[in-house]
């Protein structure tokens, strides 16, 4: 019984890792976090046919109110990491993020409202990914639209 004891304790410790995300390679110290000191949300990788310039351009979305800028915010705080396959494919937008302090970050935003799906991950693709729960997707998606418009 003793030679079983110690084998059942690694599978009960592998388990007990495996659900805790740590053989995931991070923690939800890892887990993207904004501070509240938030003045401005800049949201980009829209694009809208210009027919000045006969062509396909990049737009910017800018949120300073606080009541938009919270809606991204809780999208971001009440995302959940996740670490099965994804798409290659590149991010749809990237919120820029800047701080009362003038500093900022990127962060990139892979949103698919028709689907109703999205992830984040932080500039440069580092850190774990982190699914958006469907309510923030479709949050997201309408203050896009709303300010597109």
């Amino acid at each position: 019984m003793k030679k079983m004891g110690l084998p059942l304790s690694l599978i009960v410790l592998l388990l007990a890792l495996s659900v805790s995300g740590i053989d995931k390679g991070y923690s939800n110290v890892d887990k993207i976090k904004v501070p509240k000191d938030v003045s401005m949300i800049k949201v980009t990788g829209l694009t809208i046919y210009s027919e000045t310039k006969n062509r396909l351009s990049e737009r910017k979305i800018v949120f300073e109110q606080i009541e938009e800028i919270e809606v991204l915010l809780k999208a971001i705080e009440d995302s959940t990491p996740y670490s099965g396959p994804t798409t290659s494919e590149g991010e749809t937008h990237n919120l820029i993020i800047t701080y009362t302090d003038t500093t900022s970050e990127t962060i990139h935003l892979w949103l698919y409202p028709d689907r109703n799906s999205g992830r984040i991950q932080r500039k440069n693709y580092e850190g774990p990914i982190q699914i958006l729960s469907k309510d923030d997707v479709q949050n997201i998606a309408r203050i896009l639209a709303k300010k597109n418009s």
